[in-house]
């Protein structure tokens, strides 16, 4: 058999941490992640709920018997290897069939992962025998099937296409020990369902249509490995080339979304992890185009404009992506005033798949730290109060309404959208508008007027009289005055920002919180498991019709800014000596600056468009 060699699923850089996993595995203590206990094994530990659901599902998905796998391979000292298949053992005699965490979509597929490469592994080694190489064959083949069932496959969803990358890369694995008619059947449904889930999780302008930029990043890296595998081992080249333009489009995505340190930002179910951009990028196994050879060599800057829409700047600071509602603005480098800020705009509902209630959010970083957060992930216990925390809209620069976040479902899904941009060397422009709530609509619109101003403007329409909460969580790094709804930042008696109220058409009370717990609120979390406090002001108000305007400035001295009207259609203000004016016709808006209109762009559905 030709030898294989499948990536590592679980990959571990550091090889002394990678020798330390090992070290405990072999004293039969379950390592599976650095946050959770490693007990000693027993029989009954593949069932034991005691342990936690995050313990089982690593358990499960055979992360101890990868980190094994990759050992050997590293080390080439056969006890990892025999350590491997006894835990491989161990499950096949003692897990229970019939639990859920065994039964789990994606759970089956991360093992289907991991037991291909103890196939490989095993017909390696001399001192295996045939029996030993068929029992895993007899359990790859199960796990397959079970791939194929509908109740089991994970349909638009990053499971699915990991569903689908396990069952393609087992089946020519496999094809090599049986040459069954079975593994083409596997193989030919793999590649029909991958290009489908790619379709949907990585749209056209390179935007992940689910909701957490961790999950993009995780995707990337799936793609990229499982690209090389289809280069070495496989003739299927236009598949291979298929996988690559995703991977050119989604990799400018990440490049976007990244904070100014090169962090994850923690914006739905993401924590704050760095990424290495060079471990990211490979330019010899990607697109040879000259616009993506500057991306990589380049300070971020290009010459020319792009094809196939991936860019409308000539620059990669700022940018957004209709296909799942996200406007990224960064301070212009070249401007003389230059002040480092990024701001992050969202707003979609494409799917409930690692949803918060963060419609209309935003997040904005200065210098070296986020100043206006987003609580993050923290972890994925459901009853976890704190989870509950930063799942809701507490937990986001947004808005809630009647004391509570809209029930969601799947008919509410493209109810939430950005759906207007307007983009000039000065100003960047987003109006977006969600339903979620019944009879009641939400418009906030964002002006980053550069080069270091923000002009937050929201609208809320209701049939009846609603109470508004307007949330705003910041930093716990900066002290905080706060005078007339005009909130200071400081640090260190230095001024850092200050958020101004420029009108409100209803009376407000401000609420402060920092690490209550009843309610569950001012809390932040950066990684996974860790829970900090934070600065919350919630602004609270009624009405039927509310609207509001703030600045955001991180100038002292900065430009005066001045509402001048604000009737049905029409929102006029003045700002650096400039007049910007609002227009919208019901469901478009569009930004002119001293009568000049700006280029455009605007996208909107029927879900928007009928209570509108």
């Amino acid at each position: 058999m030709r030898q294989i060699k499948l990536f590592d699923l679980y990959p571990e850089q550091n090889l002394e941490k990678l020798n330390w996993y090992g070290d405990q595995l072999l004293k039969n203590k379950i390592f599976v992640a650095n946050h959770l206990m490693s007990p000693n094994y027993y029989h009954g530990i593949w069932n034991d709920r005691e342990n936690g659901r995050d313990f089982l599902f690593k358990l499960h998905a055979f992360v101890p018997v990868s980190y094994l796998l990759s050992l050997y391979e590293k080390t080439k000292k056969e006890r990892y290897f025999y350590k491997a298949y006894e835990l491989f053992e161990k499950w096949v005699n003692h897990h229970d069939q019939s639990t859920s965490i065994t039964l789990h979509d994606h759970v089956i597929a991360l093992r289907l992962f991991v037991l291909t490469k103890l196939l490989t592994t095993t017909m390696q080694v001399d001192t295996m025998k045939g029996d030993q190489v068929n029992r895993i064959i007899t359990i790859m083949e199960d796990h397959c099937n079970r791939l194929l069932e509908q109740d089991v496959y994970s349909k638009r969803h990053n499971h699915g296409l990991d569903q689908d990358i396990a069952l393609y890369m087992a089946s020519f694995v496999l094809m090599y020990c049986l040459k069954s008619p079975n593994c083409q059947s596997f193989k030919k449904v793999a590649k029909k369902r991958i290009k489908l889930q790619l379709d949907y999780l990585i749209q056209d302008d390179g935007s992940y249509s689910e909701h957490a930029p961790k999950y993009a990043v995780i995707v990337y890296k799936r793609l990229q490995a499982f690209q090389l595998f289809l280069k070495d081992y496989t003739k299927d080249r236009r598949l291979e080339r298929y996988v690559n333009q995703k991977l050119v489009k989604l990799h400018l995505y990440i490049r976007y979304m990244l904070q100014p340190d090169n962090k994850i930002p923690p914006i739905s179910d993401s924590d704050s992890t760095e990424v290495d951009l060079k471990s990211l990028l490979n330019p010899s196994q990607l697109d040879k185009s000259s616009f993506f050879k500057k991306i990589i060599l380049n300070t971020g800057f290009f010459s020319q404009k792009l094809d196939h829409n991936l860019l409308r700047t000539s620059r990669l600071q700022s940018d957004y992506f209709f296909e799942n509602g996200n406007m990224v603005v960064s301070s212009n480098l070249r401007h003389r005033n230059f002040v480092p800020l990024k701001l992050w705009f969202y707003s979609s509902f494409n799917t409930r798949v690692h949803k918060h209630h963060d419609d209309l959010a935003f997040m904005l970083y200065y210098k070296d730290r986020p100043v206006f957060l987003d609580a993050g992930k923290y972890n994925y216990n459901y009853s976890d109060p704190y989870r509950i925390l930063v799942q809701s809209g507490y937990g986001h620069n947004t808005v809630r309404v009647n004391n509570c976040d809209p029930i969601l479902s799947r008919n509410d899904v493209k109810k939430s959208k950005l759906c207007d941009f307007a983009y000039d060397d000065t100003i960047m422009f987003s109006c977006g508008m969600h339903t979620l709530y019944d009879q009641v609509i939400h418009k906030r619109i964002m002006l980053f007027i550069k080069p270091a101003t923000v002009l937050l403007i929201d609208e809320i329409l209701s049939e009846e009289t609603v109470s508004i909460e307007q949330i705003f969580n910041l930093t716990p790094t900066l002290d905080y005055n706060v005078r007339d709804h005009c909130i200071t930042g400081v640090e260190k008696d230095n001024f850092i920002f200050q958020m101004t109220r420029l009108y409100m058409n209803t009376n407000a009370t401000l609420n402060a919180y920092y690490g209550n717990k009843d309610p569950y609120i001012g809390w932040y979390s950066k990684r996974h498991n860790q829970i900090e406090p934070c600065n919350t002001f919630i602004f609270k108000s009624k009405g039927k019709h509310h609207k509001s305007i703030r600045s955001i400035s991180f100038v002292k001295k900065d430009v005066k800014v001045e509402l001048k009207q604000w009737n049905k259609n029409k929102i006029t203000i003045e700002a650096k000596g400039n007049t910007f004016l609002i227009e919208n016709d019901g469901t478009r808006h569009t930004l002119s600056i001293n009568g000049r209109k700006l280029r455009h762009k605007h996208t909107l559905n029927k879900l928007l468009e009928t209570p509108l």
